[in-house]
């Protein structure tokens, strides 16, 4: 359960965890502590364990690493696709077991196809010899007639032996049981194969690049270095793209065969071969030395911006001509518009009798 999840990566992620719990159990309320370094470490369920699972994928892992390092040893790319794998399986249930990952073994190491291989199949011959480390501290003097032994052994001897995981043997008229993890098994290698084993696990790898391999391996190299460029332009992962390619003819036919993996794969909509680039980016292509030029496209369907319309010259309107300020009206001196005489004859009593008399003071 993801309650249970966030409580497993407490120790390893202590902050992460606790807001993965508090959300979760926000909307659950399952729990009434407040944080995960607060509740009790979940318990093992026995029955939720698929031992059948966790062999197979063990044979996934295992199978993938002997084909990789078979490909390092001979130094061939993961990009290059391999034609085919032979794996020798000692009954039916270890090849059904196989058989569930096959598809994710062929993916994980590029190869076209995976054949089983009976237990008394006589394509891969096996070596024996003893594990000195192990057998020397065992045996002491009788290493040496052990050691005799186990070179005389057969195939089938030696499938027996990988088989159920240990045999009996008489060394000296005494019977002696040798154990699986006391022995070395290898295998030869054959012609156009690398064969590769551990413990009761034994592939061999062809090795052979054919003409038709060799232009998938292009077509996928080409795709890496694409997609490259897209990254260093800092290009969206939706972005589509429209690619030119010097023509090269060693690449030709394999962008004619593959153009619409490669498409697909770059998001491109088209992949164009011209005789030369003025720009671009120089790149290699197993060797191959390229020119590729990348751009951007724009969608012709997004709404298009309107054109700011230009600035209109304003027209000088004719304006009213301003009428002169009214004057401010003061209240009028009911003396201005006397005669003089009349205006000095008058008294201050007459102009205005609501107004006190007040004698003036005298002046001393």
């Amino acid at each position: 359960m993801p309650g249970d999840c966030g409580k497993l990566i407490a120790p390893i992620s202590p902050f992460f965890s606790d807001l993965l719990f508090t959300n979760l159990n926000a909307v659950t309320g399952r729990h009434k502590e407040e944080s995960v370094h607060h509740v009790s470490f979940p318990r093992a369920n026995p029955s939720a364990i698929d031992a059948s699972l966790e062999e197979r994928m063990q044979m996934a892992q295992d199978l993938s690493s002997l084909i990789l390092s078979l490909r390092k040893k001979v130094n061939i790319k993961v990009r290059q696709p391999l034609q085919k794998a032979l794996i020798p399986v000692l009954n039916k249930e270890m090849m059904a077991q196989i058989q569930k990952v096959e598809d994710l073994i062929k993916s994980e190491v590029n190869i076209k196809e995976i054949q089983y291989l009976q237990e008394d199949n006589g394509f891969i011959k096996k070596k024996i010899k003893p594990n000195y480390t192990v057998l020397g501290k065992k045996l002491g003097a009788k290493m040496k007639p052990v050691a005799a032994a186990l070179a005389g052994f057969t195939q089938e001897q030696i499938a027996k032996l990988e088989k159920e995981g240990s045999i009996s043997l008489q060394i000296d008229n005494e019977p002696l049981i040798l154990q699986l993890n006391e022995v070395e098994i290898t295998s030869e290698d054959i012609p156009g194969w690398m064969v590769a084993n551990k413990d009761t696990l034994t592939v061999a790898l062809d090795v052979t690049v054919t003409p038709e391999l060799i232009s998938e391996g292009n077509a996928r190299e080409l795709v890496n270095r694409i997609q490259k460029i897209r990254k260093d332009s800092g290009y969206e992962l939706t972005d589509r793209i429209l690619v030119k390619v010097t023509d090269h003819h060693e690449l030709k036919q394999s962008i004619a065969r593959f153009n619409n993996y490669i498409c697909a794969e770059i998001l491109a909509d088209k992949l164009e071969l011209v005789p030369e680039l003025h720009d671009g980016t120089e790149i290699e292509v197993n060797e191959i030395p390229l020119k590729v030029f990348v751009t951007k496209k724009f969608n012709s369907m997004a709404p298009k911006k309107k054109a700011a319309k230009p600035a209109k010259k304003p027209v000088a309107s004719k304006k009213p001509a301003a009428k002169p300020a009214a004057k401010k009206l003061l209240p009028k001196n009911p003396r201005q518009n006397l005669p003089l005489k009349k205006q000095q004859s008058r008294s201050p009593r007459k102009l205005l009798p609501n107004l006190p008399v007040r004698p003036l003071p005298r002046v001393k």
